[in-house]
């Protein structure tokens, strides 16, 4: 006796066999224990597929899910930004607030004359703003860790 293929096994499974093929095929599984192994074992993999095709998510769940990415992806871009920011905004303000007065005392050593109103137009202006972007950046680190995680 000559067992079935798999691929008309299927066929017989999916009901895409003419009625004649199909009585052909019914006859022989009544007849042959393997075949009608076979075919039993198609069927739960059939009935399993159809129940994973029942499962299907619903039309706008992409929609929503490529939204929220780039929504993320907009929210991580913009922290990266400020990260950069204020980064750059720190260093700056070392360099600022501790150059500033290495200069004044070299070109004071130097007897480079520095009148109190160049400290108290350029100097003192620049240390606030410095002071200013410190605290900035605290408050940056400190929103960042209470909120934003």
């Amino acid at each position: 006796m000559k067992h079935i293929e798999t691929d008309r096994l299927w066929d017989y499974i999916t009901g895409d066999l003419d009625a004649e093929q199909t009585k052909i095929i019914r006859e022989h599984l009544e007849a042959c224990p393997n075949c009608k192994h076979d075919c039993d074992v198609q069927m739960e993999f059939h009935n399993e597929l159809l129940e994973v095709n029942d499962d299907v998510p619903s039309p706008g769940f992409s929609d929503n899910v490529v939204a929220k990415i780039e929504k993320h992806l907009q929210v991580e871009k913009a922290n990266r930004f400020w990260l950069k920011f204020t980064k750059v905004a720190v260093i700056n303000a070392i360099i600022i607030a501790v150059g500033l007065p290495l200069l004044m005392l070299a070109l004071q050593k130097i007897e480079f004359s520095i009148s109190q109103e160049y400290v108290n137009k350029v100097m003192w202006p620049l240390l606030t703003v410095c002071l200013m972007l410190w605290l900035f950046y605290i408050m940056d680190r400190v929103l960042k860790r209470r909120y934003w995680g």
